[in-house]
């Protein structure tokens, strides 16, 4: 069930719903992007004055939390061991312990260049860029020693953590 040629001002509530009703049967996460874009249009189309409100705003939705699965500690040390056993995987894996032991947005390290890593003072700088915050996290002896073996290994571009290519060995 949709639209089909349905002309926006004769939307109403009831279509609405019978029209939500099939797009939470196909997937609750779907049906909230779906109701996203449809009020985007309908507010465009208030904007211009061609209806007066969201029919789909009175629809009852069907309330959708993602299920979080935690990993264990073994699963996490699994991870890290297979991401750290061949060199073409150590940047997933130093992304990974990064974003694990300070608990951070994978783009926020993939963005970590090397003047925020501070080997003096053992602490990394990062930019947080949902929150617009900086945040300083020490360095562990463990994370200090991947990171100088890092910079010894691509201190000659910006990036901490950059993307190599296998197939033609670019970094980009």
């Amino acid at each position: 069930e949709d639209f089909g040629d349905t002309p926006i001002e004769r939307i109403d509530v009831f279509k609405c719903n019978e029209v939500y009703d099939e797009w939470i049967k196909d997937s609750v996460a779907n049906s909230k992007m779906l109701v996203r874009c449809l009020s985007v249009l309908v507010s465009h189309a208030i904007s211009f004055g061609i209806i007066q409100m969201n029919p789909m705003s009175y629809v009852k939705k069907v309330s959708h939390r993602p299920k979080v699965k935690l990993w264990t500690q073994e699963q996490v040390t699994k991870f890290l061991d297979t991401a750290f056993s061949k060199w073409e995987w150590r940047n997933i894996g130093l992304m990974f312990l990064l974003c694990y032991e300070y608990a951070q947005r994978p783009i926020d390290i993939a963005n970590l260049t090397w003047d925020k890593v501070d080997f003096e003072t053992n602490q990394i700088t990062i930019n947080q860029s949902k929150r617009g915050e900086t945040v300083y996290v020490p360095m562990s002896p463990q994370i200090r020693e991947l990171l100088w073996q890092q910079k010894k290994d691509f201190d000659f571009q910006e990036y901490v953590l950059p993307n190599t290519r296998q197939y033609d060995n670019a970094i980009r």
